[in-house]
C-alpha cells in the first residue's frame, strides 16, 4: 500500500494497528478503524463524491463505520465491505 500511495497521489493510506502494546516499537496511527474514520472523515473533507469507502475486516467495525460513515452523507450501496467470519459471529451484510 505503500507503493501505491506513493504511485497514486489520490490514495491515502494510514497504517494502524488496534493493539500497539503488542508492538513496542509501532510509530504510526494507534486505535480502531471507527476512530480513525471519525478522526479523518470531517477534517478531510471526505465525502461520497470524492471518496472511496472499502471497509475489511470485523464485522463489527464493519458496521460501526458504516453508520459514521452514513452521518457523513454516504448512501448504504456506496461503502463496500468484506466481513471476516469469526466463529461464533454473524458476518454484517456487505
Amino acid at each position: 500500500m505503500d507503493r501505491l500511495a506513493a504511485e497514486f497521489t489520490w490514495i491515502t493510506y494510514i497504517p494502524a494497528v488496534s493493539r500497539s502494546w503488542e508492538d513496542k516499537s509501532w510509530k504510526g496511527e494507534t486505535g480502531r478503524v471507527d476512530d480513525l474514520v471519525r478522526k479523518y472523515a470531517a477534517p478531510w473533507g471526505l465525502t461520497p463524491e470524492n471518496t472511496y469507502a472499502y471497509l475489511c475486516g470485523h464485522p463489527s467495525m464493519i458496521q460501526n463505520t458504516k453508520g459514521i460513515l452514513k452521518r457523513h452523507g454516504w448512501q448504504k450501496g456506496a461503502v463496500k465491505s468484506e466481513a471476516f467470519f469469526i466463529p461464533g459471529h454473524e458476518a454484517a451484510a456487505a
